[in-house]
């Protein structure tokens, strides 16, 4: 044991001032703007030594966790604050159930085997989200590592899924990649957008993953490690601004899985060498999405059978949103295509297809120009600033609402109150509220309503 060097760097009975300091920091928040945070996360990937000053990060044995989690469960309490605690931040998949020897033998506690030793302690598990946070570094080669390690922690925490906890995926990008070369080296290209796309993938299918995030959003490096580039370390003066096709392959998940969505069956399309696929329900579950990786370098066809919607449900078309190599492919949208013909998943390509699941009998009737049903479409642009278009659909005569609320539901304004005739419709929003004031970004909610029925979106405005 190196008795320079503690457990964690945290100095000894010092818990009660780093909880301090945490919620110091969460009670600012709270009584200047009102923004109270549903989650903190005091530990992060404790597993590793971060003996080096290159980058901010601590080692903790499970006991420091403990510690920490209890020092800080009192003090969210004393400041009555509604904040979750939100562990383990888990630097790799194995060390959920894996015990870390090396650190064991080196400081003299134990580390690891986090499902175990920490989350299901006594003394704590009553104090912590139901939520494990993990990350998918070093455990995506495709040989060995990519399906096999997601299988071996699902099955471990298959038993707290069942009773309600959620698995997220809280940090991610290339360090190891799928062959073994690090990620070193920009890669604006598709190869690395396919690469993480499968990791998305296999997260979301295998370990049910219900939250995925990227390590960065904007990187001065040259790494893979950026959904937009810029070259400002090399010139200071640079207002550079690069995509990567990283950017709108991810997109192909994160703009249409909404929170709220739920994934369901999606059978024929689990090759992690050629196609992969998985489809979801919008969270108002009156969309269907589905979300093809083909890392291969031929076209795969695909013919959908829509199942289990009822009975006067259909699902009568999809519209396609590609990114590929080619020139415009950035979620680029393609022209519509019926669900009974067979679809041809471009090679080397993530594709995202989108279906309204609608009436039968208003689907037959769309020859006759008859309204598809009362339907809410999405807001376009959007995001947007600083206006945007709000379209609907009444198939009667209605007397109808459609207003514009707050995240938290209070209103913002009211777009149209009135009885009107079956038809098509678009109503634009400034981004005001009802005194003509402008509101600020942020994500709003848009709400038709009839007598009977009602239909809810979001949109997202930027200042």
């Amino acid at each position: 044991m190196h008795r320079w060097l503690g457990s964690t760097n945290l100095k000894d009975g010092y818990e009660g001032q780093f909880a301090t300091y945490l919620t110091d920091i969460l009670k600012h928040f709270k009584d200047k703007w009102e923004i109270e945070f549903d989650y903190i996360s005091p530990v992060n990937e404790p597993q590793w030594e971060w003996n080096g000053s290159n980058q901010e990060g601590n080692r903790a044995s499970n006991s420091d966790i403990i510690a920490i989690v209890e020092a800080l469960y009192d003090k969210l309490q004393e400041r009555e604050l509604n904040t979750e605690i939100s562990i383990m931040e888990s630097g790799n998949l194995a060390s959920w159930y894996n015990e870390i020897e090396y650190l064991k033998t080196k400081y003299g506690e134990e580390y690891g085997n986090y499902l175990e030793e920490v989350i299901n302690n006594p003394s704590i598990k009553d104090k912590i989200g139901s939520h494990f946070s993990g990350h998918s570094y070093w455990s995506d080669k495709i040989e060995g590592q990519l399906t096999e390690d997601r299988q071996a922690l699902f099955m471990k925490i298959q038993p707290y899924l069942l009773k309600g906890w959620k698995y997220w995926q809280t940090e991610y990008c290339i360090l190891d990649g799928p062959e073994g070369a690090g990620g070193l080296d920009r890669d604006l290209a598709i190869k690395t957008a396919l690469d993480v796309a499968r990791v998305i993938h296999y997260d979301l299918t295998i370990l049910r993953a219900s939250a995925w995030q990227w390590w960065t959003a904007v990187s001065p490096e040259d790494y893979k490690d950026g959904l937009i580039y810029t070259n400002y370390k090399d010139d200071p003066n640079s207002q550079t601004i690069i995509e990567s096709k990283l950017l709108w392959a991810f997109g192909n998940f994160s703009r249409y899985i909404r929170p709220g969505s739920v994934r369901i069956n999606l059978n024929g399309a689990d090759d992690k060498y050629g196609l992969l696929g998985s489809a979801y329900l919008n969270p108002v579950r009156d969309q269907i999405i589905i979300v093809f990786v083909n890392m291969g370098e031929s076209a795969e066809p695909v013919q959908l059978n829509i199942s289990g919607l009822d009975t006067n449900k259909r699902a009568f078309s999809f519209t396609p949103y590609v990114t590929s190599d080619n020139d415009g492919d950035d979620l680029k949208e393609y022209p519509v295509f019926k669900t009974d013909s067979i679809y041809y998943i471009p090679p080397r390509s993530v594709v995202t297809l989108l279906g309204d699941i609608e009436d039968a009998e208003k689907i037959d009737n769309k020859d006759n120009n008859i309204p598809q049903g009362f339907k809410l479409y999405q807001n376009y642009p959007n995001p947007f600033n600083p206006e945007t278009a709000i379209e609907y659909c009444l198939n009667t005569n209605a007397m109808v609402n459609l207003s514009v609320y707050f995240i938290n539901g209070r209103k913002v304004k009211t777009l149209v109150e009135n009885a009107l005739p079956a038809g098509d419709y678009i109503i634009p929003w400034d981004g005001t509220d009802a005194q003509g004031l402008k509101v600020g970004s942020g994500i709003y909610l848009y709400t038709l309503q009839s007598k009977h029925k009602s239909q809810t979106k979001k949109m997202i405005l930027i200042r």
